[in-house]
This record gives structure tokens, C-alpha cells and sequence, in this order.
């Protein structure tokens, strides 16, 4: 809602496979990705999407969005391909700050 409110174009799915499925069709300027998901986890779902050619979303920008707070995490998502790392529960301004720095320096 927050996004929105902002004038993004949201698209919600309810799995790494159901993402999946959606970049075949469409690729959105950004993927903001939980990490614990059903079907594929976060790490996993962004290492096939960083696999795929750039028309499927091989290039999306990525923000890891998650319950798992910590370095080891953190670090973890970066690995995975994700340029950016939350942690919940996240402030509202510190997600709009994080999606406009991944936005302007990727």
C-alpha cells in the first residue's frame, strides 16, 4: 500500500514459482523479495532469476525483504545477487530509502 500510495505499480505473487512464472511475462523495474517463501526460498529464487537472460528479469534490481535479522543474513542475501537487505520489522522512510538508493546506484 505504501508503494502505491507513492505511484508504483505493484504485482504481488505468492511464490518463488509463482515469481517465476510472472518475470516470463513481465519484468518489473524492481523485485522485493522475502526470504522465507514456499516452494523456493529468496536465496534460491534469486539465484535462478540471476541465471535467466535479461528479458526474463536476469538484471532486476532486488531488495531482500526479511524476518531473518543479522549479518550472516545479510551477507547471505548480498551473495544470493540481492543489492539491498531489510530487515522486519522496517520503518516505512527506511524502505522508500532503500528502494530509491538501489533505484539510483544500480
Amino acid at each position: 500500500m505504501v508503494l502505491e500510495s507513492l505511484g508504483a505499480e505493484v504485482t504481488q505473487v505468492e511464490s518463488g514459482e509463482s515469481c517465476l512464472a510472472q518475470l516470463d511475462k513481465w519484468v518489473p523495474d524492481m523485485l522485493i523479495c522475502d526470504i522465507s517463501m514456499p516452494e523456493l526460498d529468496g536465496y534460491e529464487l534469486l539465484r535462478i532469476v540471476r541465471n535467466r537472460p535479461t528479458q526474463k528479469g536476469g538484471n532486476i534490481k532486488a531488495v531482500a525483504l526479511t524476518a531473518y535479522a543479522g549479518e550472516q543474513y545479510k551477507t547471505e542475501a548480498l551473495n544470493a545477487g540481492f543489492q539491498a537487505y531489510l530487515a522486519k520489522p522496517i520503518d516505512i522512510n527506511a524502505i522508500v530509502d532503500t528502494l530509491q538508493s538501489v533505484i539510483c546506484n544500480t
